[in-house]
Formats: C-alpha cells, sequence, structure tokens
C-alpha cells in the first residue's frame, strides 16, 4: 500500500496561514477587530482613491491652481471635525455602527456626484469638500472608538499596525491601477471609471457594516459637557489635545502635499500613483516594523529620532530638486513619518483609555481630539498657503511645518512622564497593600 506524502498543499497553506499569524501578532487579536479591520480593507480603497486622485483632478480643472487644492482640503479638514463632534455630542443616539453606515452613504452621494456632473467639479468642488470632511468624520469617529474598544492596551499596537498594513497594500496598488488607467483614457473618462468602482466598493462594505459587534456603553445626557470639562481640567487630556494639534500642522499638508509637488513638476497620474505605490511599500515595512519596535519606553526617542531624520532629508531637498530626489524623500518620509505620527496615536489612545471614567465618554473626547487634529490640519495648510507658491516656497513651507514638530516631540515626553508617574504610584500602591 502506497503511503501518502506528508507535503501537502494543505499542509502548506496550514503552514503559511500559521506563520502569518504568528508574523503579524494576529493571535493577539478578537475577532471583533478582525471584523473591523475588513471593513477597514474596504473604506481604504474609496478613501485612497479621494486623498490621491480628487487633488490631481482639482489641480487640472481649476488650470494648475494650487489655492483651489488647498481650499478643498482644508474644508475636508473642517467637515472632517464637525462630523466627529456631532458624534460626539449626539454618542447616545449615533452609535459608532451608525456612525460608520451613516459615512457610507454619503460616500455614495459624493462619488455619485463626481461621477454624473465631473464637468462642473469646479463650481460643485466646495460642497463635495464638505460632504467628504463629514463623511470623514462620521467614519473615523466610529473606527477609532470601535479600535479602542475591541483592543487592549496590551495588543493595541498590533491593531494600529495591522491597520497601518492594510492602508499600505492599498497605497501600495491602487493607484498604481489607477493612475495608468487615467493615462490610457482620455479627458475625464478614467475618473468615471474610477470613481464607479468607488461606489461598488461601498456597496459591498455594507454587509460587512452589518456584521459589526455593538458594544453596549451608558451614555449621560450631559457626557458631551463633561468630556470638556475633563479636558480642561485633567492634564493629560490637555497635552493630549496639544500633541493632535501640533501633530496635525504637519500631518495635514503631507497627506497629499508630496504627490501634488510631483503633480506640479510633471503633470502625469501615472507618476503620482507610481509615488504612492512606492511609499505603499514602505508604509508596510513602517507598519510591520512599528508592531516589533515600539515599547513604551522607546516611544518617545523614536519620535525624536524619525522626526530629526525627516527634517535633514527635507533639508537635502534645497540641494537638489527633481523628480527623482522627490521620491526618495516621499519613501523616506512615510516610513519615518509612520513612526512619529502613530506613536502619537497610541498615546492618545493611552489617555483616553487610562480609566473606568474617560473610557465611558470616549466617544465624545474622540470627537475632542479630532477638533485639535483639524486645527492643526487647517493651520498647516494656512502656513503652506503664506509661502510664494514656487517650487523653493514649497521646501521652505515643508521644512517649517517638520520643525514645529520638535514641539509636538516634547509634548510627547511630557505625557510619558505623566503616564510613567501614574504607573508608578499604582505600583505603589499595591506593594503598600
Amino acid at each position: 500500500m502506497q503511503e501518502k506524502p506528508h507535503f501537502t498543499v494543505k499542509r502548506l497553506l496550514g503552514g503559511i496561514h500559521r506563520k502569518a499569524i504568528d508574523v503579524l501578532g494576529l493571535d493577539l487579536l478578537s475577532k471583533q477587530y478582525a471584523t473591523l479591520a475588513l471593513n477597514y480593507l474596504f473604506v481604504m480603497v474609496y478613501y485612497t482613491i479621494e486623498t490621491v486622485f480628487v487633488n490631481t483632478l482639482i489641480f487640472r480643472v481649476s488650470g494648475g491652481n494650487m489655492y483651489s487644492v488647498l481650499f478643498y482640503r482644508g474644508l475636508t479638514y473642517l467637515f472632517s471635525a464637525i462630523g466627529m463632534n456631532i458624534c460626539s455630542a449626539f454618542s447616545r443616539v449615533i452609535t459608532p455602527i451608525r456612525a460608520i453606515k451613516a459615512a457610507g452613504i454619503l460616500y455614495v452621494i459624493l462619488f455619485g456626484l463626481m461621477f454624473g456632473w465631473m464637468d462642473h467639479l469646479e463650481s460643485l468642488m466646495y460642497y463635495i469638500g464638505s460632504l467628504v470632511g463629514l463623511a470623514m468624520g462620521l467614519y473615523w469617529s466610529g473606527h477609532h472608538v470601535l479600535l479602542t474598544l475591541y483592543t487592549t492596551p496590551r495588543n493595541r499596537a498590533v491593531g494600529i499596525g495591522i491597520t497601518g498594513i492594510i492602508s499600505g497594500i492599498m497605497n501600495l496598488t491602487l493607484p498604481l491601477i489607477f493612475g495608468f488607467i487615467l493615462r490610457w483614457m482620455p479627458g475625464v473618462t478614467g475618473y468615471r471609471v474610477m470613481f464607479g468602482v468607488a461606489i461598488a466598493t461601498i456597496l459591498s462594505q455594507f454587509y460587512y457594516m452589518n456584521r459589526l459587534t455593538p458594544v453596549e456603553r451608558k451614555h449621560r445626557p450631559r457626557d458631551y459637557r463633561f468630556a470638556l470639562k475633563l479636558v480642561v481640567r485633567k492634564l493629560s487630556l490637555r497635552i493630549m489635545m496639544f500633541i493632535e494639534f501640533f501633530r496635525g500642522i504637519r500631518e495635514g499638508a503631507f497627506t497629499f502635499f508630496l504627490n501634488m509637488l510631483l503633480f506640479a513638476l510633471v503633470t502625469d497620474e501615472a507618476l503620482v500613483g507610481f509615488n504612492s505605490f512606492l511609499t505603499g511599500v514602505f508604509s508596510i515595512s513602517a507598519a510591520w516594523v512599528f508592531g516589533r519596535i515600539v515599547t513604551p519606553d522607546r516611544r518617545v526617542k523614536l519620535a525624536l529620532g524619525s522626526i530629526g531624520a525627516i527634517f535633514v532629508c527635507c533639508m537635502g531637498l534645497l540641494l537638489k530638486l527633481n523628480v527623482v530626489t522627490v521620491l526618495v524623500f516621499g519613501m523616506l518620509n512615510t516610513f519615518l513619518a509612520y513612526f512619529f505620527n502613530n506613536i502619537g496615536v497610541h498615546i492618545c489612545y493611552e489617555a483616553m483609555g487610562q480609566n473606568e471614567t474617560l473610557r465611558a465618554i470616549i466617544t465624545e473626547l474622540t470627537g475632542l481630539r479630532e477638533a485639535a487634529l483639524g486645527a492643526g490640519r487647517i493651520v498647516g495648510l494656512l502656513i503652506l498657503a503664506c509661502f510664494p507658491k514656487t517650487l523653493d516656497g514649497y521646501l521652505y513651507a515643508m521644512l517649517t511645518l517638520t520643525g514645529i514638530q520638535f514641539i509636538t516631540v516634547g509634548l510627547m515626553w511630557w505625557a510619558q512622564k505623566i503616564q510613567t508617574r501614574k504607573l508608578h504610584r499604582k505600583e505603589t500602591e499595591v506593594s503598600v497593600l
């Protein structure tokens, strides 16, 4: 009788599956988080389309006016903060899952508008910017709350790392694919195809939205007012708000500005897509490394090192500015900024979830945090608008926005010191008992 071979395809796939779980740390996460991550995967399809290519479309239809792009992005940041605070103020009615579903509906409406009335985009872009911002605010409000509730301090860094890998994969593939589609298809046909894909993705996601697990929370009528009072009175929350404000000054502009700098050098969506592909590779790498090396005692040092390295690389652009140097800087910036931004996010989650009182009003605190971040983003765009609309002006603006982040590092150090003191106090109390 012939023996069955020990090596089979089933065993190979099983080994790959187990290895993936081990490498990514998925065994530390819950099924609730897995469903949230799956929804995040869908979101990143149309979120990536909007953040990368609506900017280039506006730049085209406005005749190369960078102010139009800045104003459009400013509207998205403003209404994102408004959307999050609507969720916070009416958190008893607008649960995180309802917020995510409402965001999906708004995204369908806005992509429908861009699909059907693209020839009138220049006059509609302010309404579209407001809709995009509101949809973003509603979705991220629900996502951040569920991420905090579906994870624990032990596995939260892994959870953040997984979402980073997902966004990296989307940046790796979608802009590259759609960039070449836009190059091959004349006029606005390629944009219509892209927006049609976005609508189909959102409609498909609604099935998975319904599989999100509700989290029971007791809400009081004055929770939003109570959250405001705590932010004013509690030092750790005030520092969290300042961290997000100063971090937003750079993050808001750099989310899209490097792509627009490339587009100003060479008006080609395929090049923008290729840049997003390269940054996607480095984003995935950074997300994996982040989950492996970031610990509470290393966070501030890594934040300082990352923003210092970005500042030096940005100064290097003063020596030579062309397509190649911008692409190289974009890759380094993506890798290093991932550490800086996510360390800030991690510190904020820690501040909002430090005790039961704060966890009970986490929706309200998330909205206030987004207001601080949105205010910083708008200030960053205003700083960018103050510089001359030349290549040298753009570089000095980037240096200014990056240099401000040393203030953010100082605030991170302060927040870390407060957290360490609290942990030491708790350990002392336990040892006494």
